[in-house]
């Protein structure tokens, strides 16, 4: 069309419009956020300098790029392709900023056709499609009136991306329950899909609460009623609701005061709570039931067996009633103990068999033995003996026997000893043989002379090799076999005290409030007093504390009588009832008085360490896969257990660092989000054996000059250089693989961490055995280092974290365990201990 012939005006216009946006959506499927980028959207090529100068004056206005949430995707698991298609027509719509109006006489023009211009002089413009065009006919006239846009536009400036079809809340039936994702969708059925039998999609459901690994799963059964509503009300994107009840389908629940809160499933297992009697009833389909009926009883029931299994159960009443109509069977593999402060009776209607390949009755006062006829045999020999006895019958006493020895024809008959003198006793303290380090206890055995230590918590000092040194601050070699100058150690450790003119070390412990430790004491008899009469009866006893209770069948600190015999042991047990600031002693007394033993009680505050597990990955491994292997890495610690099946933060608490006071807290790394990955081919190429692909320490030369083949200075934390060279020169000719890694922890996630690190790394160490070290002399690391051998023994991880601390006293159950010959046991130049055996 050409002005003045068919043309009979035109104008163009143009605008300007935001062109870089973001549109963000949302994958159910993987539960990720999804983004696309208008740069990303591929779009026609536009030929026209108009319409440059427009995209050239809109970016230049609006140069924020807004994001906006498109909710529309996710329809038949395209989500991808959904929003790259919304971003690319949102695009075309964004470009689209110049606009031809005209009037014509040319009645072929129509929607969506082309017009092409020419100029005044017949000069040919461009072509534009048609979107709007209103026809005009007047008599002896016909005209009409357009809107075009350039024809090089795939895309209508009318288009929305957000034109979708509506669906609203409409009730439905669920048809299917089995989600081949486990994701917990459902598919239902609307009434008007019945005709043709026709179903949903799978369909997500809201739950009250959901995560991965945990969450609700309530998923509604096939038939039932639920409201199915829709994502933006978009009709493609249907979610359910809830469940409804209907007038066909009723709960049978129901009260006038809405009384019953209920769970209940398609078996019949229930759980019922009753607001109005304050009830709770928790049932399975075959009637077994919990009850509590709101009055403070609860009722336990069950129509076979109740099993309750636990490593300890603690049963606490005024009154405890067991009763059993047929058999009652009370059983222990171990050892077995009836405690009564006051009365206990056993009553049987016919007959009472008390069975045991070695029995003892003792009574702390008088012991009665009352019956109509009472017989006492013995296959081979029997034994009476007192030191007063008397034997009565009130009609007459017969002594019966092929032989009877008639000693005298007194009415009494006196065994009083001809030894007159006063013994004395010591009392040595040790843990029992079952001990497993659920308390800290330090001790040492001496010989009969009580001159020289014979053991040393349970070794012989002979085969001691590394000892505490407290001047020091460290552990020192000693030579094998026994020697002054390693008894003067050993005895340094122990609270002194002269005792009857021997030289006695006190046995150290250290129990928490709460705690109930069991040790043996063990007499010894180290001489006589001539000068003293032998009193009536000889034992020990305790003297009185407000803050520990020891406990003796029954009798509690100063009303204990332990009889005291030249080899008798005795097991009590000693309860902490407060916390202590500084060292208290109890004292062990004899029957006049005098000091026969000391226990070094120390302070028992509870102090709390945090942990942290820190996987190390190699760098070889893609990005995906560090993630991965650090997961299962830091998973692997986390489940490990000891010989005794007891987890990782057990094993810190009951036996081995509890025995210092220290109380441990595992702070979760889930996925192993922190973590370290260290490049072998680079940083860390001195760290790693290309040939053996292990892990090793880095030993350089002692004046390297060029700073690039030589490791950095690092500073702990108290400002001391280590491996810092001067003039030339360094002490150390050794770097260690922990140092490095801590470095690298503290340069990406800070310094705020006080407690103990754990790096562990599913690699080799390249010495033989080592399945892990720590550094502590100088106490400069907050870390250890747990390599393949030892990711699944939480000994391993008590053991180097207990050396990491430097502990005073050594905590070990046996100290053979450390100090044992033959192991690769280590103090090398840097001072670094290298332990392979466990703590117990």
């Amino acid at each position: 069309m050409g002005e003045n012939v068919d043309l009979i005006d035109v104008e163009f216009e143009m605008r300007m419009q935001a062109q870089d946006f973001t549109f963000a959506g949302y994958d159910t499927q993987s539960g990720a956020k999804i983004e696309k980028d208008s740069s990303s959207a591929r779009s026609e090529f536009k030929e026209s300098p108009f319409q440059v100068i427009a995209t050239n004056a809109s970016k230049n206005v609006f140069k924020k790029k807004p994001k906006m949430h498109f909710n529309h995707t996710g329809i038949q698991n395209s989500s991808e392709g959904q929003l790259e298609e919304a971003v690319r027509l949102e695009k075309e719509k964004r470009e689209n900023l110049m606009h031809v109006k005209g009037r014509s006489k040319t009645p072929e023009l129509k929607i969506g056709g082309r017009a092409q211009l020419s100029d005044i002089n017949g000069k040919a413009m461009e072509t534009y499609r048609i979107i709007e065009i209103k026809h005009v006919y007047e008599p002896g006239d016909y005209y009409n009136e357009f809107v075009g846009i350039p024809d090089l536009f795939n895309a209508s400036p009318y288009i929305d991306t957000e034109a979708v079809p509506r669906g609203e809340e409409q009730p439905a039936r669920v048809m299917d329950n089995n989600d081949p994702t486990g994701a917990g969708r459902v598919r239902v059925q609307f009434p008007w899909q019945e005709d043709k039998g026709q179903t949903t999609p799978w369909i997500r459901l809201i739950q009250p609460h959901s995560g991965s690994g945990k969450g609700f799963h309530f998923i509604p059964e096939i038939g039932e009623e639920v409201l199915v509503s829709h994502e933006s009300q978009n009709a493609e994107k249907p979610f359910v609701m809830g469940a409804h009840y209907n007038g066909g389908e009723v709960s049978g629940f129901h009260t006038a005061g809405n009384d019953l809160k209920v769970m209940q499933t398609r078996s019949g297992c229930k759980i019922v709570i009753n607001d109005e009697k304050g009830s709770m009833l928790l049932q399975d389909a075959n009637g077994s039931k919990v009850f509590l009926d709101g009055q403070g009883n609860i009722d336990l029931m069950s129509s076979k067996k109740i099993n309750l299994d636990s490593k300890e159960i603690n049963l606490r009443a005024e009154k405890i009633k067991l009763e059993s109509s047929e058999l009652m069977d009370i059983k222990s593999y171990q050892s077995a103990k009836f405690t009564s402060f006051q009365t206990m009776n056993i009553d049987s209607t016919k007959s009472l068999k008390v069975n045991s390949t070695n029995m003892s009755m003792n009574a702390m006062e008088g012991f009665k033995t009352t019956a109509q006829k009472v017989d006492l045999g013995a296959e081979k020999q029997m034994k009476i003996s007192s030191q007063a006895m008397e034997v009565h019958g009130t009609d007459k006493m017969d002594l019966k026997s092929p032989v009877l020895n008639k000693v005298t024809q007194a009415e009494k008959i006196s065994l009083a000893s001809d030894d007159k003198k006063d013994n004395q006793f010591i009392a040595v303290v040790t843990p029992l043989s079952d001990y497993k380090g659920e308390f800290g206890i330090d001790y040492c055995e001496m010989d009969d002379k009580f001159e020289k230590i014979v053991k040393f918590q349970g070794t012989n000092i002979s085969d001691v090799e590394y000892i505490f040194n407290k001047a020091t601050n460290q552990y020192i070699k000693v030579a094998t076999g026994d020697s002054p100058e390693k008894q003067n150690i050993v005895k340094e450790m122990y609270y002194p005290k002269t005792i009857f003119g021997k030289n006695y070390l006190a046995t150290w412990m250290n129990v928490p409030k709460g705690v109930k430790a069991k040790v043996t004491i063990s007499t010894k008899l180290v001489g006589t007093d001539e000068s003293k009469e032998k009193p009536a009866e000889e034992f020990i006893t305790f003297q009185e504390s407000p803050n520990f209770r020891v406990t003796f069948k029954g009798a509690i600190n100063g009303k204990i009588k332990l009889e005291a015999k030249k080899k008798g042991s005795y097991d009590v047990e000693i309860e902490a009832l407060n916390t202590i600031e500084t060292e208290e002693y109890l004292t062990m007394l004899d029957e006049t008085g005098s000091i026969v033993g000391v226990i070094e009680m120390s302070p028992n505050k509870v102090e709390e360490l945090e942990i942290k597990i820190i996987p190390v990955v190699l760098k070889t491994l893609t990005p995906a896969l560090q993630d991965t292997q650090a997961e299962a890495i830091y998973n692997k610690a986390i489940a490990a257990k000891n010989a005794n099946n007891l987890n990782l933060i057990d094993t810190f608490n009951q036996q081995s660092l509890n025995q210092a006071g220290i109380k441990s807290k595992l702070i979760l790394n889930p996925k192993g989000v922190e973590k370290l990955v260290i490049d072998v081919t680079n940083e860390y190429k001195n760290y790693w054996d290309i040939t053996k692909r292990e892990l090793k320490d880095w030993t350089f030369s002692l004046t390297e000059a060029d700073p690039a083949k030589r490791p950095s200075v690092w500073k702990s934390e108290d400002g001391q250089g280590i491996y810092e060279f001067k003039n030339g020169k360094v002490d150390n000719d050794t770097r260690m693989l922990l140092d490095e890694l801590e470095e690298d922890y503290y340069k990406k996630y800070g310094k705020a961490f006080k407690g103990a690190i754990v790096f562990v790394i599913d690699e080799k160490y390249n010495k033989p055995n080592v399945n892990g070290y720590s550094q502590n002399n100088p106490l400069r690391s907050q870390g250890t280092i747990v390599f393949t051998g030892g990711l699944g023994d939480t000994d391993t991880y008590t053991h180097e974290i207990g050396h990491m601390l430097g502990l005073e006293h050594t905590f070990f159950a046996d100290v053979k365990d450390f100090n044992e010959t033959n192991t690769s046991i280590k103090l090398n130049e840097d001072n670094i201990k290298l332990f392979e055996q466990n703590i117990k």
